[in-house]
């Protein structure tokens, strides 16, 4: 049964047990390349579940040539499509893409709400996640907190667990008023229910985050608009009328990743073009250095 292996592989994972996870993924590959296309959505969202409890990219090419085929697919059905959707949304994550994170926002938002066991995922969470990676803040805490509430009355424990770890990361990230405190307790209650369970790699993930917690000053964010460090060096050049060619020599760069980041600080900060990213350059940057 390709849906009961595919929970095999990732609770395999969950659990740290690499060798016997990678033996269940091996078969469900076997199996899938055997079956539908519909059938890749299972395949598709185990990958990319290995690849969010990992921090790797493994198999990334086969799970979206998986996915897109089973949403192009006829006759797909709603439970097929929902393991689909929700592989192209962490992998958009994991690679730190906010214009394919705003893509795959707007088309998972229809299933916003909606619980299926079968791929043990929130789509409230997985919004949440998106909405961080595209620098809205308080629109991610928005959707862990439904996710949070929705676990917590459904008694669905696993889950809970990283909803808890993913929603104390962005308070740390916003670290607004009461946002370090409301992050210690959700790590405190995830880092109880992952202990419990046996998820080894989420524990690790945990007590990282706590030190993180328990360091971090009671501080604005260092940049607006939720921008990295780098996006804000990119943006800096841009304000200095550099082209793309430019801005990748001096920071040693391909002008494909600094065309990568001028799309992602462009969707955050929401501004259209060069002229408007000056703008907020020049108005928000100076402020915050």
């Amino acid at each position: 049964d390709i849906r009961g292996l595919s929970r095999r592989v990732v609770v395999a994972y969950q659990r740290g047990e690499i060798n016997q996870g990678e033996t269940y993924l091996k078969q469900l590959m076997e199996i899938t390349r055997e079956s539908s296309p519909t059938s890749g959505a299972f395949l598709a969202w185990a990958i990319s579940m290995v690849g969010w409890i990992t921090g790797t990219a493994r198999h990334f090419d086969v799970a979206r040539a998986a996915a897109e085929a089973a949403l192009s697919s006829k006759g797909l059905v709603p439970r097929r499509a929902l393991p689909a959707r929700m592989a192209l949304v962490l992998m958009a994550v994991l690679q730190a893409d906010a214009q394919e994170s705003e893509r795959q926002y707007d088309a998972l938002l229809p299933y916003r709400g909606v619980f299926d066991l079968s791929v043990i995922a929130h789509p409230d969470r997985l919004l949440g996640l998106l909405a961080k990676t595209m620098g809205r803040l308080d629109q991610a805490t928005a959707h862990f907190e439904d996710a949070l509430a929705f676990c917590q009355r459904a008694g669905y424990r696993p889950e809970l667990a990283y909803v808890c770890y993913d929603y104390a990361d962005v308070l740390l990230q916003r670290n607004g008023p009461g946002d370090r405190d409301k992050a210690v307790s959700e790590l405190g209650e995830g880092l109880a229910i992952s202990t419990e369970l046996g998820m080894s790699p989420l524990i690790e993930r945990m007590v990282t985050l706590q030190r993180r917690a328990e360091s971090q000053l009671a501080k604005a964010p260092a940049y607006p608009g939720g921008l990295t460090e780098r996006e804000v060096e990119v943006l800096r050049l841009i304000a200095l009328g550099k082209s793309n060619r430019e801005i990748a020599r001096k920071l040693v760069l391909s002008e494909r990743t600094v065309q990568r980041h001028i799309s992602n600080l462009y969707i955050k900060i929401n501004v259209r073009n060069r002229a408007e990213a000056t703008s907020f350059a020049l108005s928000k940057l100076a402020k915050s250095s």
